[in-house]
């Protein structure tokens, strides 16, 4: 997970050169069920995983941070690898899918219209 940026800039400049990137990542200074939307050009905050991003795509990309929280009794590296119990998994579902949703329609929507827009002026 952290060595994406590669991958993700092979991927989206062969299929994506029009769209706008958006990476859903985990967040440990976020409490669990808090998500936070960020623009292009904002820090990657030590995130590994981002950095590998910023690398390849310069930082021209939206995150989409979504709370884990930060563990009491794990290393970060067990925690972030272990699976969510129940009551985290419910959180998820039930609270934090549907935000995430709701923003990426809406980011698809704003896209769709820059794209429509652009083949109007052609």
């Amino acid at each position: 997970m952290n060595l994406q940026g590669r991958a993700i800039r092979k991927h989206f400049q062969q299929f994506h050169k029009k769209s706008s990137l958006i990476v859903l990542h985990d967040d440990l200074e976020r409490e669990l069920g808090k998500i936070q939307i960020r623009k292009p050009g904002t820090s990657s905050r030590g995130h590994n995983g981002l950095k590998s991003i910023d690398g390849m795509y310069k930082n021209k990309y939206s995150k989409i941070a979504i709370g884990i929280g930060r563990p009491s009794s794990k290393t970060v590296t067990d925690y972030v690898l272990s699976k969510f119990d129940a009551k985290e998994q419910e959180v998820l579902n039930l609270v934090v899918l549907p935000k995430v949703v709701k923003e990426l329609e809406r980011v698809i929507e704003a896209d769709l219209d820059h794209l429509q827009r652009e083949s109007k002026e052609s």
